[in-house]
């Protein structure tokens, strides 16, 4: 028998277990009936007997509490550890993340400078070599009509170091654009009239060097499509002339004459 049984069936405490106890209805009731002392009696007895089921169910399951706050230690030490190895890892991620990103920002840092650095020396190479080029450009205009192909050459040259990217803004080519502009259109001139020079004598070497200067500026077919539409335009106009004067003829020779 559980020490809740035996305060059920003790009419001394049973009033105590009931779920509708009422401290104060229970003391007016007391004092109603005038059993103050009887009832601080009853109390005590009461209180001994818990106190004894008390030691009772101690002195019987002492083994079990003793297990049970044993475990509770046990746990708390294994909570105690599992924490300290969660900070543990949490540290080794730390380090772990820390020594990761290091080498990637320093990577990331070496990265950009080397792109820098080539664009830079792509730069200086082209600027050295627009310098020669425009240098030597100079020589061959200077040389006249005997040169003109070579500085077509260096101005497509030219063309091409230019079209790589953008140069504005540094001064020493800055400079020279309008005078490689000025020289360009220059040639250009000079190939209109030695075509029409070659042309117009049947040089064919006069007509060669003009056309290898169209093709290194990039306008031969519309050149030699202006030049074609304009000769068949003659060819017609001179047809039409031709055949108007022998009609003129043929009327003028007919029956009779």
């Amino acid at each position: 028998m559980n020490a809740i049984q035996k305060f059920e069936e003790d009419p001394l405490l049973l009033e105590f277990l009931k779920e509708d106890y009422n401290p104060e209805v229970y003391s007016s009731n007391v004092i109603a009936a005038q059993k103050v002392s009887a009832s601080l009696q009853i109390l005590r007895d009461g209180i001994d007997k818990i106190d004894a089921a008390l030691e009772d169910h101690v002195s019987e399951h002492y083994e079990d509490l003793i297990n049970q706050a044993t475990g509770m230690d046990i746990l708390e030490e294994s909570l105690v550890l599992v924490k300290g190895r969660v900070e543990l890892i949490q540290r080794s991620m730390t380090n772990i993340k820390r020594r990761l990103s290091e080498p990637y920002l320093q990577m990331q840092t070496r990265t950009k400078q080397l792109s820098r650095l080539q664009k830079s020396c792509d730069v200086l190479r082209r600027v050295s070599r627009i310098q020669y080029l425009t240098k030597r450009l100079r020589q061959q205009l200077d040389g006249g009509m005997k040169e003109i192909t070579k500085a077509s050459q260096t101005f497509n040259e030219l063309d091409f170091l230019f079209g790589e990217g953008d140069l504005k803004g540094i001064t020493c080519i800055d400079k020279d654009l309008q005078w490689i502009e000025e020289g360009r259109k220059k040639v250009e001139k000079q190939a209109a009239q030695l075509l029409q020079q070659g042309l117009s004598s049947l040089n064919q070497n006069q007509a060669t060097s003009a056309l290898q200067v169209y093709y290194s500026f990039d306008k031969l077919k519309p050149v030699v499509r202006n030049f074609l539409d304009e000769n068949i335009s003659d060819v017609r106009s001179s047809l039409k002339l031709a055949l108007s004067g022998n009609d003129h003829v043929s009327h003028g020779l007919g029956p009779g004459t």
